[in-house]
């Protein structure tokens, strides 16, 4: 298997990278200053409340794994 190397001038001139980092720059920001508990807190309220808006939920199944299930 080999990879190939993409450097990031292959990418300034494509607005959705441009978006993509600017996510990930105020997301990096929001969260430097918590703890990963709070991270991962404020991550699943946010997978969450995306989940409920096109009808589906997260289910805890313990021992750190979910599942994605349609709410009826």
């Amino acid at each position: 298997m080999s990879w190939e190397v993409v450097s990031m001038s292959e990418f300034e001139h494509d607005p959705m990278m441009r978006r993509l980092h600017e996510f990930r720059r105020r997301d990096y920001e929001a969260t430097k200053n918590l703890s990963f508990a709070e991270i991962e807190k404020r991550r699943n309220r946010r997978i969450n409340k995306n989940l409920r808006e096109i009808g589906y939920k997260l289910v805890d199944l313990g021992d750190r794994t979910s599942k994605i299930v349609r709410i009826h």
